[in-house]
C-alpha cells in the first residue's frame, strides 16, 4: 500500500513537472494542445491560458529574486500585497482599490454605522495632507475644537504623504472623501495648520452609533441632514418623514451637502419614501446589461422637497437628487455636484482581505449620467449660508 502511494505521489511530481516543462519549451503553432498526464488524463491548453501561465510566472521570478538579492530583509507578504495594490493602480480608477483585512472590517463597521474614531468627514489632498471637510456634532472632534477646513499635517507624528497616509490614519476606502476612522487606540495626537496657525492636540477616541443623518422642524420646514447613506439611513429617513407628518409639517429642506454617497440599497430604499414605487436608478455595465433600482417602498410624504447640494455631493447623494427632481419636481439650491456617477462593487477574498472595483455607470430614471459632469442646481447660490435661506423662501414661496 505504501509502495503504491509512492509511486502515485511520483506519477503526480512527474505530470506536473511535464507540463511545467513543456509550457516552456513548446513553440505554439495551434491555438489548443492536448496532452495525456497520467492519473489525469487528457489536458487542453490554449494559447490563452499560456500567455497568462508566462504572465504570472514572471512575476513569481521577479518576486524571488527580489527576496534573494535585494540588499535589505524583505517580507513576501508585502511584496505579493504590493503586487495586487500595483495591479489596481494600473487601472488609474482612485475608486478601485485593494483592501486589507484591516481596512475591510472598519468598512463594514462603518456601513453598519459602527465607528470608532473621532467624529470627522475628510478629504485626502493631492500632497497626502487631509482637509476636513465637516465635523460630526456627537464626535470628539467637536469637543477638541476642530473645525471645517482645518488642514491634518500629521497623524501621531507620521508625517502624511501620499505613501503614509492611508497606514496613518486607517480610512475606510480610498475615496478621498469618506468617513475617517482612527483605530482602536484611546487617543490620537494631531498636528493641524488653521490658516497661518499651526496647531498639536490629542483627540480622544470613541465608538460610536453612526445615524448618519439629523433632523429637525424650523420655521414649520423640516429640515433633513443625510450624511452618507449607511445600512441604517433608510430607518431614520422614514423616522423623520413620519415626525414631520404628525407634526403637519408639509414643506422639506433635503441637506445633502458634503455627502460623499453611500450604499446603492440605502439609497434606493430611502429615496422611495419620497417617490414610492417608482425607478431610482439603472446601472450599464461593460457588457451592456442594464440593471434597474425599483424602490419597493409606499411614499409617505407628499409635501413640496427642496435639496442642497455643494461640490462635496458625490455618487449616491447625486442619483438621489437627480432621481427627486424627475419623479416629483424637488428643487435644487447650491453649487455643481462632485460628478461620480459610477458604481463600485467590494468583493471579500478567502484570507479576509478584499477589494473594491468600479463595475458600472448609473443613469437617473430619465437616462441622464451625471459622471464627471455634476448635477447643476436650479439655483446656483455660492454661500453656504444662503443656500438655506433660498431654499427657505423657495418653500414659503417668497421667490
Amino acid at each position: 500500500m505504501k509502495k503504491k502511494s509512492r509511486n502515485l505521489f511520483k506519477y503526480i511530481l512527474v505530470s506536473v513537472f511535464t507540463v511545467i516543462f513543456i509550457f516552456n519549451t513548446l513553440v505554439f503553432s495551434a491555438m489548443i494542445f492536448e496532452f495525456d498526464i497520467p492519473y489525469f488524463g487528457r489536458v487542453n491548453i490554449s494559447r490563452d491560458d499560456y500567455d497568462e501561465y508566462r504572465k504570472l510566472k514572471k512575476v513569481s521570478e521577479l518576486k524571488k529574486d527580489i527576496e534573494e538579492l535585494y540588499y535589505k530583509e524583505t517580507e513576501s507578504d508585502s511584496l505579493v500585497e504590493g503586487a495586487i495594490r500595483g495591479m489596481f493602480d494600473s487601472l488609474d480608477d482612485k475608486y478601485s482599490y485593494y483592501i486589507s483585512e484591516d481596512e475591510l472590517k472598519r468598512k463594514k463597521n462603518n456601513e453598519q454605522g459602527i465607528l470608532i474614531g473621532i467624529g470627522v468627514s475628510i478629504e485626502i489632498l493631492a500632497d497626502g495632507k487631509i482637509k476636513i471637510i465637516s465635523v460630526d456634532e456627537s464626535g470628539t472632534a467637536k469637543d477638541s475644537g476642530i473645525v471645517a477646513g482645518d488642514i491634518i499635517l500629521e497623524i501621531d507624528d507620521i508625517v502624511l504623504t501620499p505613501e503614509s497616509v492611508s497606514e496613518a490614519v486607517g480610512i475606510i476606502g480610498r475615496d478621498n472623501r469618506e468617513f475617517i476612522i482612527f483605530g482602536d487606540y484611546p487617543s490620537v495626537n494631531l498636528l493641524i495648520m488653521r490658516g497661518d496657525e499651526t496647531i498639536s492636540m490629542d483627540v480622544e477616541r470613541k465608538r460610536m452609533s453612526d445615524r448618519a443623518l439629523s433632523y429637525e422642524i424650523i420655521d414649520n420646514i423640516g429640515y433633513i441632514k443625510i450624511d452618507r447613506f449607511i445600512k441604517n439611513t433608510p430607518d431614520y429617513f422614514k423616522e423623520a418623514l413620519v415626525y414631520f407628518n404628525e407634526n403637519k409639517t408639509e414643506k422639506i429642506i433635503l441637506d445633502l451637502r458634503d455627502n460623499p454617497g453611500g450604499l446603492l440599497e440605502s439609497l434606493v430604499e430611502s429615496s422611495g419614501y419620497l417617490t414610492g414605487k417608482q425607478t431610482i436608478l439603472s446601472i450599464r455595465e461593460r457588457s451592456g446589461k442594464e440593471t434597474e433600482y425599483v424602490s419597493e417602498n409606499d411614499r409617505i410624504f407628499k409635501g413640496d422637497i427642496c435639496i442642497l447640494i455643494n461640490e462635496n455631493s458625490a455618487s449616491a447623494a447625486e442619483a438621489m437628487t437627480l432621481a427627486l427632481r424627475e419623479h416629483i419636481g424637488a428643487k435644487v439650491v447650491g453649487v455643481k455636484s462632485f460628478g461620480k456617477g459610477i458604481v463600485q462593487t467590494t468583493y471579500n477574498l478567502p484570507d479576509g482581505t478584499g477589494y473594491k472595483l468600479t463595475t458600472s455607470e448609473y443613469f437617473s430614471p430619465k437616462g441622464k449620467s451625471i459622471h464627471l459632469k455634476g448635477v447643476i442646481p436650479d439655483y446656483q447660490i455660492e454661500e453656504y449660508e444662503l443656500q438655506i435661506k433660498k431654499a427657505i423662501e423657495l418653500l414659503k414661496g417668497e421667490n
